[in-house]
């Protein structure tokens, strides 16, 4: 039995889902440890990413000692749904709501957006330009 080329189809297919296994990791990791660099890396008694055992275990100090993210595991190792989990739905980067309780970015920003499920944001920026806000969005569309 001769195999069969692969159709166009079947071609695109695989071209995409390396782009989703391969660049979407690369790109919330990035945006990862921005976030973290930016709003908790120069805090007193935390540093930078570098991605070892001691700021990992940071990480999970800010997520109140528990998190659905591997952080037994390097963050090159992270898949989609853990940078997700370590970003939007993080309590390390919630930002206090209007009763003062601390509510996470997806809870802040996409949830009241109300964007129907399969569809897309308009924008991706944020209109006042909360950076915050903008990566919540940006992260949520993918």
């Amino acid at each position: 039995m001769a195999l069969q080329p692969y159709r166009d189809e079947e071609l695109n297919f695989f071209k995409f889902s390396s782009i989703v296994l391969n660049e979407f990791p690369k790109a919330l990791r990035q945006i990862f440890k921005t976030m973290w660099d930016n709003n908790i890396g120069h805090r007193p008694g935390f540093q930078l990413w570098d991605d070892s055992p001691v700021v990992r275990n940071l990480f999970v100090s800010t997520e109140g000692g528990i998190t659905k993210v591997p952080t037994h595991k390097s963050y090159n190792e992270w898949d989609c749904t853990a940078l997700f989990q370590a970003t939007i739905y993080s309590r390390t980067f919630a930002l206090p709501g209007s009763s003062g309780r601390l509510k996470t970015l997806s809870d802040t920003f996409v949830k009241p957006r109300g964007v129907l499920h399969g569809s897309f944001h308009t924008s991706v920026m944020s209109p006042g330009g909360n950076n915050a806000e903008t990566f919540a969005l940006a992260i949520d569309q993918l």
